[in-house]
């Protein structure tokens, strides 16, 4: 036999899988990590905006009121 075919039978096979499964895993975490941060980020922007959606309708609804009276 040579030395690749020992290499890549029975245990040389698997620690080859075993390090690309963790490089996957470790990838997916990186890349999930970053999409959690990403909506936390959008998150934050489309609750500012909605204060100030609010804001503006009470604004307006203020407004309405005092041209009535």
């Amino acid at each position: 036999m040579h030395k690749k075919d020992l290499y890549l039978s029975g245990k040389g096979l698997f620690c080859i899988l075993n390090r690309k499964i963790e490089r996957v895993k470790t990838l997916l975490k990186k890349s999930l990590q970053q999409l959690i941060e990403e909506n936390k980020e959008n998150i934050m922007r489309d609750k500012a905006q909605l204060k100030r959606i609010e804001r503006n309708l009470e604004q307006k609804h203020t407004d309405s009121q005092k041209g009535d009276a």
